[in-house]
């Protein structure tokens, strides 16, 4: 490889045509460049926004014709963000664009925000595809004023998820997600759901963190989030399953909640940890908070998945937290804690989870420590030693009390080695219920089993949406 003298610096993409002269062009983060006849140019278009330029792409069909679009993301309204040239970039016009999206709930300004990469179809003249933050998108006459784009996205959503919930009626599967605030999958799981949480009038999180319902009186659900692009955090009750939200009536100010838990019995009372700082009650649904006493401060977040608290699913005055080693149990609805197991390994990836009609019976997960199961409300613990690793757990509750739960581990089973795994004997047999030819994609966050639907399980990813798996 030869250094072109006088190149750009921080060089992003590149697109070749080779006739009628062959010519190199390049966007980087001073603008766009042209190579020819061993002699570099500036051909970089007059940038509204001064922002650096990214995709770029030329016409296989007409090679003088230069398609260049900046990466820009924070002005999601400024429509002005394609540039075409006629003449190998001596001159551009603005193409005013347009996204038409094929999920109803995405923004129109989401068309080109943060664009990847550009290109003509070399089949179909005038034809062009672009890839965004968003997803796929393609118009199909680049020449039209203005230029209309169609979304592609078909069943692939880059969605990052940080919660999911699977209520005892109601909602087939409900969603807490990073950008976009939180779905309702109901009742088909393969169509996207028409809104968000917040719809037209509700409140509208950019992400949702955590998500929890009362068992006794399943329709009341309380979600907590917030908007990270202005620092303005708080959370939201429902009281017919989701389908309408109203924001709690207070929340500190500067306050991140991480993990929400609503008692069994009454769903006035809620816990919220938060991050860096110490947990919050509310026994008024949100009017009124105090500190919660006994608790270590909580992790730091948005970016932090880890599922430290959980309400017991039967006694409404008990509440279960875990952190570094210690489990901690509040038998006064969460107003204080007190440390009941301080010999458990200390692993930060963990998550806790309680069973429905069983009171006091819960579950550790605790990645490369294992798994740990718990009758006494966390007084003592015995581990199963066939999981090596449960990076993500899930139980399903089963109809008879005298039956124990299903459970689910995503992570390495002893003698079966790395997958997704069933038991329904407390963990001494395990059966793969993976695809291995149908990999999760990109990196699995968090795992729930279906509470309506025996055998089905739901897993969300760090960028590549929710998954789901029933028996075949």
């Amino acid at each position: 490889w030869t250094h072109l003298p006088g190149s750009p610096t921080r060089a992003h993409r590149m697109a070749i045509a080779a006739n009628p002269v062959p010519t190199l062009y390049v966007t980087h983060a001073a603008g766009v460049s042209r190579y020819r006849e061993r002699a570099w140019k500036d051909i970089t278009p007059r940038n509204p926004a001064t922002l650096a330029f990214n995709a770029i792409a030329t016409d296989p069909f007409e090679p003088n014709r230069l398609i260049a679009v900046y990466d820009q993301y924070h002005d999601r309204a400024n429509q002005q963000r394609v540039f075409v040239s006629e003449d190998s970039g001596e001159n551009w016009q603005v193409q005013t664009a347009y996204g038409n999206s094929g999920a109803p709930w995405w923004e129109d300004a989401a068309f080109g925000a943060a664009t990847a990469a550009i290109a003509f179809d070399p089949h179909v003249p005038d034809q062009v595809w672009l890839t965004d933050w968003s997803g796929v998108w393609q118009t199909t006459n680049i020449n039209r004023k203005p230029t209309l784009w169609q979304s592609e996205v078909r069943g692939h959503e880059e969605l990052v998820v940080f919660a999911l919930l699977t209520p005892s009626h109601g909602a087939a599967l409900v969603s807490g997600v990073a950008d976009s605030d939180g779905f309702n999958h109901d009742p088909d799981l393969n169509i996207y759901p028409m809104q968000t949480f917040g719809g037209k009038d509700g409140p509208w999180f950019q992400d949702t963190y955590s998500l929890a319902f009362c068992e006794t009186h399943p329709e009341h659900w309380v979600r907590v989030g917030g908007n990270r692009y202005n620092a303005t955090f708080g959370g939201a009750l429902s009281d017919d399953g989701g389908k309408t939200w109203q924001a709690f009536a207070t929340f500190p100010e500067d306050v991140m909640p991480l993990r929400v838990g609503m008692s069994a019995t009454d769903s006035d009372v809620l816990v919220v940890t938060v991050s860096e700082g110490t947990a919050l009650r509310s026994s008024d649904r949100g009017k009124t908070w105090m500190n919660v006493v006994g608790l270590p401060a909580g992790d730091r977040g948005p970016w932090y998945w880890s599922q430290s608290l959980a309400a017991d699913k039967v006694l409404g005055q008990v509440f279960y937290y875990y952190a570094a080693g210690t489990l901690y149990r509040s038998d006064d609805g969460g107003a204080s804690f007190a440390a009941v197991n301080a010999d458990l390994p200390s692993e930060s990836w963990h998550e806790i989870e309680t069973v429905p009609d069983r009171p006091g019976e819960l579950w550790l997960s605790l990645d490369r420590a294992g798994l740990y199961y718990s009758s006494d409300r966390g007084q003592t613990f015995a581990s199963i030693p066939t999981v090596e690793r449960s990076y993500l757990f899930a139980l399903a509750p089963t109809e008879s009390a005298e039956t124990p739960p299903v459970l689910y581990v995503y992570g390495e089973i002893a003698s079966l080695g790395p997958g997704i795994f069933r038991s329904s004997d407390r963990g001494q047999t395990w059966q793969p219920i993976d695809a291995p030819e149908q990999p999760i994609g990109n990196d699995p966050k968090v795992m729930t089993a279906s509470r309506q639907q025996p055998g089905v399980i739901f897993i969300g990813t760090g960028g590549r949406g929710i998954y789901y798996g029933k028996p075949s």
